[in-house]
């Protein structure tokens, strides 16, 4: 008996030869071992952050009904950037519309979302008007518009609620077709 393959092992399965599938229980294990690291794994990668470069997104957020009918619209921006502040004047890069490039709208950005920061007064008759506010920042223009009758229309189950509450009439009036 010079062949070790040959030789009994105490307690194997006499029908399995231990030179062909010695390492399969093995293998097994570490291919079971490999399919729980990968369970585990983030299923989400982590969104990117900018510190600086973005531009920065103007937004309607709302209006205000004044006691003499006028109606002050109002704006917020989203500034892309993490850490960056930005400088943009008033002039073509920052402009309000209609009305002139400077209706005293911010120049200096913070980072991240700035809600409510600016407001625009417009006359109870400004009908079908929309003002927008458009910012001009890295090579990248984005434009908001403020149209009143927007926020009307839009189907928000929060401005219903408002409108049944407090009544139509604090909508803006619309200007005939």
């Amino acid at each position: 008996m010079s062949d070790p393959s040959r030789i009994p092992l105490v307690g194997a399965d006499p029908c399995v030869r231990p030179g062909r599938h010695a390492g399969r229980p093995l293998r097994g294990a570490v291919v079971f071992a490999a399919l729980l690291l990968v369970a585990q794994l983030p299923t989400e990668l982590p969104s990117t952050k900018f510190s600086s470069g973005q531009d920065i997104q103007p937004y309607f957020e709302g209006w205000i009904r004044n006691t003499d009918g006028t109606f002050d619209l109002v704006f917020g921006y989203f500034n892309r950037n993490w850490q960056e502040e930005l400088a943009i004047p008033a002039g073509p890069d920052n402009s309000v519309q209609p009305g002139g490039a400077d209706r005293g709208q911010p120049t200096y950005f913070l980072p991240r979302r700035q809600g409510w920061v600016y407001r625009v007064r417009v006359p109870r008759d400004f009908g079908k008007q929309v003002l927008t506010w458009t910012i001009t920042a890295h090579g990248k223009t984005q434009t908001a518009y403020g149209d009143p009758r927007d926020l009307a229309r839009s189907g928000d189950p929060k401005l219903k609620e408002f409108l049944t509450r407090c009544g139509t009439e604090n909508l803006p009036p619309a200007s005939p077709e």
